[in-house]
């Protein structure tokens, strides 16, 4: 796979003469399972330059899945603190929709048959709030989180789409997890309402125009090379030093590897497909780690993936073993 990568691309807010990365390093921290195209890693770093986000320090996450396009996912706490950056800001609020298609009512409270989820996004010296509202099945999984507390899940749905609309310069291309979880099925609900049949005398709906569609802005990203020319340079240059591994960084990457969706709320899978994937990952940094840690610092990762070998079921570590 063709490296995609330049040190002008890492968002850091402090002078680049500070850090030194090795890219290829970089972005297997941020996309440890490789399902990303050069392109969409360079649309990754961009963004997040244009943004000012950090992933080293989790500020922002790379996710694919399968052959969807990637995202970009912040956290609904990330919508609301870069908000409130903005002189203009002055809060908001949220609820839900709960009732029927036929009736539908706006609450604050999270009791009744719940179709939907509001948030409205106060800007001072703006005559009327910036409201969205989004529909409980356009994002319901009936798995993980969504099981367990579907009001809140939807609930941040509305939040990161009404900041979205509030400051689209800031937030545009940024999602919150909860609206990620619909893009690992590779299949999008239909959840458009049942229209009400027309009235005899009626005249018939007028036909909906279909929407241009948008090319990718990876599309568009992509075209640049300007950064190939400066990694290049700095790599000859001698200024990229080698990555350096932390006890820490090991224990992210391993709890990303556990999670296939990559979201930090869900649980840990411990299938045959996480265990490969485990087992490679140590396989691959197994001499770096020797090399470049402590005895102490080695030692306690030793014992993580002991540790860890330990709560996969014996079926799932037999047939991995080697004939």
């Amino acid at each position: 796979m063709t490296e995609v990568a330049t040190a002008d691309l890492i968002p850091f807010t402090q002078s680049q003469k500070d850090w030194n990365f090795d890219m290829k390093e970089v972005i297997r921290h941020v996309d440890p399972q490789g399902n990303g195209s050069p392109q969409e890693h360079k649309y990754f770093f961009e963004l997040c330059k244009a943004q000012k986000l950090n992933p080293l320090i989790k500020e922002v996450y790379f996710i694919k899945y399968g052959s969807s396009p990637a995202a970009v996912v912040i956290n609904v706490d990330t919508f609301v603190s870069r908000a409130n950056e903005h002189p203009d800001y002055d809060g908001y609020t949220a609820g839900w929709i709960i009732g029927t298609e036929a009736d539908p009512k706006m609450t604050e409270m999270p009791f009744g048959k719940l179709i939907g989820a509001w948030c409205k996004v106060g800007r001072k010296g703006k005559t009327h709030e910036i409201t969205a509202t989004v529909r409980f099945e356009a994002f319901d999984t009936g798995k993980s989180r969504w099981k367990i507390d579907p009001w809140g899940m939807i609930q941040k749905c509305a939040i990161a789409a009404a900041h979205r609309k509030a400051y689209p310069k800031a937030f545009t291309g940024l999602y919150e997890w909860s609206e990620m979880d619909q893009a690992k099925d590779g299949v999008a609900k239909n959840v458009t309402p049942p229209k009400p049949a027309p009235k005899p005398l009626d005249p018939p709906p007028a036909k909906a125009k279909t929407p241009k569609k948008k090319e990718p802005v990876v599309d568009a990203v992509a075209d640049s090379v300007e950064g190939l020319e400066k990694i290049e340079k700095a790599i000859d240059d001698g200024a990229i030093a080698q990555f350096t591994w932390t006890v820490d960084q090991v224990g992210q990457d391993v709890s990303q590897l556990m999670n296939p969706e990559g979201n930090p709320d869900a649980d840990a899978v411990f299938d045959a497909e996480s265990y490969e994937r485990i087992k490679q990952y140590k396989n691959d940094n197994f001499t770096a780690w020797k090399e470049q840690l402590s005895q102490e610092d080695f030692d306690q990762v030793v014992g993580l993936f002991k540790k860890l070998r330990a709560e996969f079921p014996e079926e799932i570590v037999n047939a991995s073993q080697p004939s």
